[in-house]
């Protein structure tokens, strides 16, 4: 068998098993782009002066486990950091757009 033939008959059988990966990969993305416009048309009826689908007193909150941390004394040129961890405690998802 030459070589044209096998590496025809790889890649044939090769792309029968990547089609299938590629088609999960999409129902993905087109759940994440329905959740992300659903949510744009929530933001936009918010800002021109509309209700929101939400229910009412059914809202995210976010508490943090720690809201100061002391660093102490610092050297100068010295770089910290820190991890402030919190959780919603809300009745709906929460989600952070921006930080």
């Amino acid at each position: 068998m030459n070589t044209y033939k096998y590496l025809n008959k790889i890649i044939s059988k090769s792309f029968f098993l990547i089609i299938p990966i590629f088609f999960i990969g999409c129902s993905n993305v087109k759940d994440l782009e329905m959740r992300v416009a659903k949510l744009e048309t929530e933001v936009a009826s918010l800002k021109k002066g509309g209700i929101s689908s939400q229910v009412a007193g059914v809202f995210p909150k976010f508490d943090f486990v720690q809201e100061e941390y002391d660093f102490g004394e610092i050297k100068d040129g010295a770089i910290v950091g820190h991890t402030f961890r919190f959780k919603n405690v809300g009745e709906a998802p929460l989600i952070i757009s921006k930080a």
